[in-house]
């Protein structure tokens, strides 16, 4: 964009009137031209996006861009419903997952968990225009679930949660079975815990074949929620984990 200056500046004026100045008289000679004025385009950031706030009492996200939500245990035997549950965080509605976790006696940990997903609708979604994913969640302990937490009283030891966004397209095809993601790790309880989690805080797992964070966030294919409590051999967990009001902003 041109910028041409009309009129004299004070200061070339004070030349006029016989002020006698060599900074007046560059003044004048500069005020007289055009310049160009380079644009530096800024992409607004855009509006929050609510995912979910389970008021409607379906497995079906708010936002059209998710599928519906869906709940599976991972490692052993397949043992998880998930569901519309009340109160939620603050009163109304939330997403329950009842699971049982076991670790099979086997002489490795084998890593069992429990997560609930929505995968994109359609084709992936470029999120780095967004800041951070905010959320609700709580852990609940089923009474005489066997297996023994190393802190808290029975039912409020807190437990490792994962927020997880995949991206399996930006990976290696073939290299690894486990996929491509970024993820956060808290833990939570049987209260109500309620981050705001930065997306530049989630990293790529080490054990994950290496690939660019940025081609990930521009290609965001699900988000994953994992209660991982790293069970010894042989133990088992059984609980409910609750998540509530999730969005990015």
């Amino acid at each position: 964009m041109s910028i041409c200056a009309e009129q004299l500046t004070k200061r070339g004026r004070r030349q006029e009137h016989g002020v006698s100045s060599r900074w007046g008289a560059l003044s004048l000679l500069v005020s007289a031209g055009c310049f160009e004025v380079s644009q530096l385009a800024v992409e607004p950031a855009p509006p929050a996006l609510e995912i979910d706030d389970f008021e409607d009492g379906d497995n079906v996200p708010s936002s059209s861009l998710f599928a519906a939500w869906r709940c599976e245990t991972l490692s052993g035997p397949p043992r998880a419903s998930c569901g519309p549950v009340a109160p939620g965080f603050g009163g109304g509605m939330a997403e329950a997952v009842r699971f049982e976790l076991t670790d099979p006696v086997n002489g490795v940990i084998d890593y069992a968990g429990v997560q609930l997903e929505a995968a994109t609708r359609l084709d992936p979604l470029d999120l780095r225009g967004y800041d951070s994913l905010a959320f609700s969640a709580k852990f609940e302990r089923a009474p005489n679930a066997g297996v023994s937490l190393d802190a808290g009283a029975e039912g409020s030891a807190p437990v490792d949660f994962f927020v997880q966004l995949v991206c399996d397209a930006v990976g290696q095809s073939g290299s690894l079975p486990y996929g491509s993601w970024l993820e956060y790790s808290i833990p939570i309880g049987p209260e109500w815990s309620s981050p705001s989690v930065a997306l530049d805080e989630l990293v790529r797992p080490a054990f994950v074949v290496n690939f660019d964070r940025l081609d990930c966030l521009a290609n965001i294919e699900a988000v994953v929620f994992v209660l991982g409590p790293e069970l010894a051999d042989g133990e088992t967990l059984a609980g409910t984990m609750t998540l509530d009001e999730i969005s990015l902003h």
